[in-house]
């Protein structure tokens, strides 16, 4: 009886045990790949995070991108959980900034605040690349491993995931205070709205808007 019990829960999570396997695979790899240069930490990070579970959803599960996030659902109830979500993220960065030591910590670099273009080319270029990259991996991929066995409850684990792997990769820091704050907001956005792109349009307006804060409060100060 106890055998075919484990024999069920095998049968009945076996997607979702492969999946997080592979998952755990890629983070492995991405974290420990001997990468030398810009070149190879952006080709490794591209490769590991969004090219092998690509590959891993279409070749092995057999299933299309949407079902794990990849679709554009620009819904009411979608388009205002974005907005609730933004709204949240601001005020707890808003706490951060004038409550917390954050200021201290958190650089936004220098030729990013010497022009509008360098800022915009400092935030969607230098930043959004990893910035996707990891919204595709840990809202897209993980998220949606989980989400129909466990529902709500794949909120946190990806939340927990991610954060243990920044603490791994020793950038669990305020410098990345506001990606962690994304990931709590983000996460939710990605699993009520079934869509990973709508986590990454609120995470980047989020960080845009904060950052530009925080360069008026540093020009301000001087």
């Amino acid at each position: 009886m106890l055998n075919q019990k484990r024999l069920n829960f095998l049968a009945e999570w076996k997607e979702v045990l492969i999946s997080s396997c592979v998952a755990v695979f890629c983070l492995a790899l991405f974290y420990l790949f001997p990468a030398k240069g810009l070149a190879q930490a952006v080709s490794s990070a591209v490769f590991f995070l969004l090219v092998v579970p690509v590959l891993y959803i279409k070749l092995i599960l057999k299933k299309n991108l949407a079902d794990f996030g990849a679709s554009l659902p620009l819904t009411r109830n979608g388009l205002l959980t974005v907005f609730i979500a933004l709204i949240i993220s601001l005020l707890m960065s808003y706490f951060f900034i004038h409550f917390t030591p954050f200021r201290k910590f958190y650089s936004v670099p220098v030729y990013a605040m010497s022009g509008f273009w360098n800022f915009l080319l400092y935030e969607f270029v230098f930043f959004n690349y990893l910035f996707f990259l990891l919204e595709f991996f840990f809202k897209g991929f993980f998220l949606f491993i989980f989400s129909e066995k466990i529902g709500y409850l794949s909120i946190p684990l990806t939340v927990l995931v991610s954060f243990v792997f920044l603490y791994l990769a020793k950038t669990f820091s305020w410098d990345n205070a506001l990606y962690m704050i994304t990931m709590l907001t983000g996460a939710f956005v990605a699993f009520r709205t079934r869509s990973f792109f709508l986590s990454y349009l609120m995470g980047i307006l989020f960080i845009i808007m904060t950052d530009a804060y925080l360069i008026y409060l540093f020009k301000n100060s001087l």
